[in-house]
């Protein structure tokens, strides 16, 4: 009980920390939140976990090896978003080995993540029976429906991509089941669902935490996923968080096999390698096809002042999201939100003020196919994601104003 105390402490300590420098506007911490908020979380969970002759889930000596299966995982996933285009990246760093080395950090959360909640479910739970279930020829017809639903994801990915959340369960816990490994449909057909509850318990609260610190960072995601863009928690259409205990589910089921396969265990140091292989090869695609704003420097910021950029520079001051606006003319406060709005970002907004926008107001006004036009934005549901937060902005503007 001592250490779950200590533990929960020093979560919350990091937590009140991480907002008060994300508040108070605090580099490069600022860039980091999404990053220190859930690390904290993975490291204080096991920790309080952990004890009394158990082992640590993921604090091992194991670790790097998990962040690096992680990345690769969920790059698996961001491969198929180049497909789907459901979600993109703002306000991240221009520096690439630091932004390659942020999506390796972010995307080694994933596994980490759901396994150590899954734990923490796991010795909540009492002892959980049910009817025995049993599904003739389950290996081939999982593995069938699986391949089935990523073919049509790819082949229909504006209505079919929820399987892109569903399609890899079959196919992990199939394999599992033909070789004898923990298997999700084996512990049905021994009436034993304990397992299966907590993995989806523990993928809903995983997604809630995603979308609650996601919303809050600065370098974030944005969703444009069809028919779902207005009704949203967080960031996330509500229906969207039905997808989280489904993508635990073969999280969990991937894991299982790949710790239990004799050719993962043996040839670590291989399997590391085409991870980060896979990962890199992924980043770049990421940045080709789903970043669409980076960090502003203030030396570009070139809409203010001279003479203002040299004092926020003198001060340590180095990116656009540091900046406080009350200092600056109000044109050039106006040119700053429009900047920050939604990740829209200095290169669209460069190109906004060439066409003599240069406030949401005149954002609010464009057409969608104007807009796109002139940011170079091909994707009609992002147009429509910057063109809601500017009617948004104008008209909270309007309502101030005396």
């Amino acid at each position: 009980m001592r250490r779950v105390i200590v533990s929960g402490i020093v979560f919350l300590l990091v937590q009140f920390l991480d907002y008060a420098l994300l508040i108070h506007r605090v580099e490069p911490v600022l860039y980091q939140f999404y990053l220190i908020a859930w690390w904290s979380y993975i490291v204080c969970l096991d920790m309080a976990l952990c004890g009394r002759g158990r082992p640590a889930t993921v604090l091992n000596r194991r670790l790097a090896y998990l962040v690096i299966v992680s990345c690769a995982f969920w790059c698996l996933f961001e491969l198929l978003n180049v497909r789907l285009q459901n979600w993109f990246y703002i306000n991240l760093p221009r520096f690439t080995p630091l932004r390659f080395a942020g999506y390796l950090v972010a995307f080694g959360t994933v596994i980490p993540a759901i396994l150590v909640t899954k734990e923490a479910v796991s010795r909540m739970l009492p002892r959980l029976t049910c009817r025995r279930f049993f599904l003739k020829d389950y290996p081939t017809r999982a593995i069938a429906a699986g391949a089935l639903m990523l073919v049509l994801v790819l082949l229909f990915p504006r209505h079919l991509f929820p399987f892109a959340w569903v399609f890899l369960a079959p196919v992990t816990d199939a394999l599992n089941y033909a070789r004898g490994f923990p298997s999700f449909m084996r512990d049905l057909e021994e009436g034993s669902p304990g397992r299966l509850i907590a993995t989806l318990v523990s993928g809903l609260l995983c997604g809630i935490l995603w979308e609650a610190w996601n919303y809050w960072a600065v370098a974030k995601w944005i969703y444009t996923v069809p028919f779902f863009e207005h009704t949203k928690i967080f960031e996330m259409p509500v229906l969207g968080y039905l997808g989280f205990p489904l993508f635990a589910v073969e999280t969990i089921s991937f894991l299982d096999l790949f710790q239990n396969s004799r050719v993962f265990a043996a040839h670590q140091v291989r399997t590391a390698v085409i991870a980060l292989c896979l990962s890199a090869i992924t980043f770049a695609l990421i940045d080709r096809h789903t970043v669409f704003s980076f960090a502003a420097p203030v030396g570009d910021l070139t809409f203010i002042s001279g003479t203002m950029r040299a004092h926020l520079e003198e001060t340590g001051i180095r990116t656009s999201h540091a900046v406080n606006g009350a200092l600056l003319e109000t044109h050039e406060r106006d040119i700053l939100e429009l900047v920050h709005m939604k990740g829209l970002g200095l290169e669209a907004t460069r190109r906004l003020l060439a066409q003599g926008v240069s406030n949401a107001h005149g954002v609010s006004a464009m057409s969608a196919s104007r807009f796109g036009a002139v940011v170079g934005e091909e994707n009609p549901r992002r147009v429509r994601v910057f063109l809601r937060a500017a009617r948004l902005s104008a008209d909270k503007a309007a309502i101030t104003e005396p």
